[in-house]
Parts: structure tokens; sequence; C-alpha cells
């Protein structure tokens, strides 16, 4: 990508006092990211609602668009 004249970044985000959702939408916001590309873990819809999901959370939260790779 970055041949190509793309410009993407990596970033490792801690943040003790507020959900990990939050805090990775918090900094979209924040950083005017134009795509945010994130792994979902393939769980089943059962354990979804057991567990919860970060990509769920990220798709339902965020103003930009998001990339789920399984």
């Amino acid at each position: 990508a970055t041949a190509k004249g793309i410009k993407n970044n990596v970033e490792i985000l801690e943040d003790k006092k507020n959900s990990k959702i939050e805090t990775i939408v918090d900094f979209i916001e924040n950083h005017e990211v134009d795509l945010v590309v994130i792994r979902s873990r393939g769980l089943s819809r059962f354990k979804q609602m057991l567990v919860g999901s970060i990509a769920s959370g990220i798709i339902s939260h965020s103003k930009c668009p998001v990339l789920v790779i399984r």
C-alpha cells in the first residue's frame, strides 16, 4: 500500500478507564481515520450474545467505514 502512495498506520491502544469499544471509537473520532480494519474471531451468534463483540460495537458506533476480516 505504501508503494502505491496509500498511507497506513497501526496503533496499539490501551485505556483502563473506558471500554475497548469506547477507546477505539474515541481514537477514530480524534484522528480523522478513513477506514478501520479489524479482525473478527468468528464467534457463533450465541457466543456473541454472551461475550459481546468488539467488532460489532465498532461497526455500530464508528462514523467511518469498518472492514471486518475473518
